[in-house]
C-alpha cells in the first residue's frame, strides 16, 4: 500500500512541475512579454557598448549590472561586448532565472 502512495505522490509532483513550467513558458512566449524584452534589449546593448570587456574585472557580476536584465516573466538576458585583439565579440545570453531555457527560446 505504501508503494502506491509513494508512486501517486511522485506522479502528482511531476504533473505539478509540468503545469508550473508550462505556465512559466506561456508568460515568456506571450506577445506582451516580447515587447517588454525588446525595449530592454536596446538598453542592454547601449550599456554593453559603453563598458566593453577588456579584462576579468569588467565581467558582469550581478543582475544589477546595466548589461543584465531580468524581465517580468523571469527571463534573464545578458549582453556583453569583449575586445579580442583587433575585433569585438558580441555575446548575448538568454536563460530562465532559476531554471532551464526551452530549446525554442534559443
Amino acid at each position: 500500500m505504501w508503494v502506491w502512495i509513494c508512486v501517486a505522490l511522485a506522479i502528482a509532483a511531476l504533473v505539478g512541475r509540468i503545469v508550473f513550467r508550462g505556465a512559466t513558458y506561456r508568460r515568456i512566449f506571450a506577445d506582451g512579454h516580447f515587447t517588454d524584452a525588446a525595449q530592454g534589449v536596446a538598453r542592454l546593448k547601449a550599456a554593453a557598448l559603453e563598458r566593453v570587456i577588456a579584462s576579468d574585472e569588467d565581467e558582469v557580476r550581478s543582475p544589477a549590472d546595466p548589461r543584465a536584465l531580468v524581465t517580468s516573466a523571469g527571463l534573464a538576458l545578458v549582453y556583453t561586448v569583449r575586445r579580442m585583439e583587433d575585433r569585438f565579440v558580441h555575446h548575448y545570453s538568454v536563460s530562465v532565472a532559476g531554471g532551464y531555457t526551452a530549446h525554442a527560446g534559443r
